[in-house]
C-alpha cells in the first residue's frame, strides 16, 4: 500500500465512514480522528483503517445487531490499527467477522465489549490468516470463543496481546477446531470465565482446542501468561486438538 490514496477524516461528523469505505479505490489508507465511530462497517477490498489518535480515543461502535467491522473477500488483505471495536452484537463475530480468504493485520487495537449468541464474540476467522499485535480483548462473550474462534483452516499469530475477562461456555478467550492454527506468543490470559460442571473441570479459560476425525487444530502457547489452574486449556473429546507450551 505504499502507492495508497490516504483519506483523513477528522471527526464521525465530517463524512460517513461506511460510505468512504464502500465507495474509495482497493488499497486506500482512511485515517480517523478522534471520536465514537459508527461501526457496521462491510469491507470487500483491501484497506488499512488507522485511528490517528490510538483506541483510547478512536472508537467503533457497533449497533449491536453484527459484526463491527465485517471483511468478505478472496486474497485481500486488510489492516486495523490504533482502533478499539466495542457494540457488536449478532450470531457469530461480533467484533469482527471474517469471510473468505482474508489477510488481517491487528495493531494496537482493542476488540471489547461485544456480544455473539453462539461463537466468536471478539473475532471469528474460517479462512484466511490473522496477525494480532499489542492487541487487548476485554469483556467479550459467546457461547463458544468468547474472544476468538478460529475454526476449519484459518491461520493465526498473536503477538503480545492480552485477553481479560471474556466469558464463554467453552473457550472463554479462544475456541480453536477443525484445521485451524493457532500460534500465542508473549500473551496474558487474565480472569477469562467458562462453564462449570459438578463433576469437575471444563470449558477451558483461556483455550479449548477440538479437532475433527481426520484433523487436529493445533495450538501453541509460547512464553504466554496463563491462570495456573487445570481448566486454563480443554481438549475436546473424542476428537482433541493439540497443544503446546513453550516455557
Amino acid at each position: 500500500m505504499a502507492n495508497a490514496e490516504t483519506i483523513r477524516i477528522a471527526s464521525p461528523a465530517d463524512a460517513s465512514l461506511a460510505d468512504i469505505v464502500e465507495e474509495c479505490a482497493p488499497g486506500t489508507v482512511i485515517e480517523l480522528g478522534l471520536g465514537r465511530w459508527p461501526g457496521d462497517l462491510f469491507i470487500t477490498k483491501p484497506l488499512r483503517l488507522v485511528g490517528l489518535r490510538g483506541a483510547a480515543e478512536t472508537v467503533l461502535v457497533g449497533s449491536g445487531r453484527g459484526p463491527v467491522v465485517e471483511v468478505e473477500g478472496e486474497r485481500i488483505a486488510v489492516s486495523l490499527a490504533g482502533l478499539t471495536l466495542t457494540g457488536g452484537g449478532g450470531r457469530s463475530g461480533a467484533g469482527v467477522s471474517l469471510g473468505g480468504y482474508v489477510e488481517l493485520s491487528l495493531v494496537d487495537c482493542v476488540i471489547a465489549d461485544n456480544r455473539a449468541t453462539a461463537s466468536g464474540g471478539g473475532l471469528i476467522a474460517a479462512w484466511g490468516r490473522i496477525r494480532a499485535e499489542r492487541c487487548v480483548f476485554a469483556g467479550n462473550a459467546a457461547h463458544a470463543g468468547g474472544a476468538l474462534v478460529l475454526t476449519e483452516a484459518a491461520v493465526a499469530e498473536l503477538v503480545g496481546c492480552r485477553f481479560e475477562g471474556n466469558a464463554a461456555t467453552v473457550g472463554a478467550a479462544c475456541a480453536v477446531s477443525g484445521r485451524a492454527d493457532a500460534r500465542f506468543v508473549r500473551c496474558r490470559f487474565t480472569a477469562n470465565t467458562c462453564a462449570t460442571r459438578s463433576d469437575g473441570p471444563w470449558g477451558g479459560t483461556a483455550i479449548f482446542a477440538a479437532g475433527t476425525e481426520r484433523h487436529r487444530s493445533s495450538v501453541a502457547l509460547d512464553h504466554c501468561d496463563l491462570p495456573d489452574e487445570e481448566r486454563a486449556v480443554w481438549l475436546a473429546e473424542p476428537w482433541p486438538g493439540q497443544v503446546e507450551r513453550v516455557e
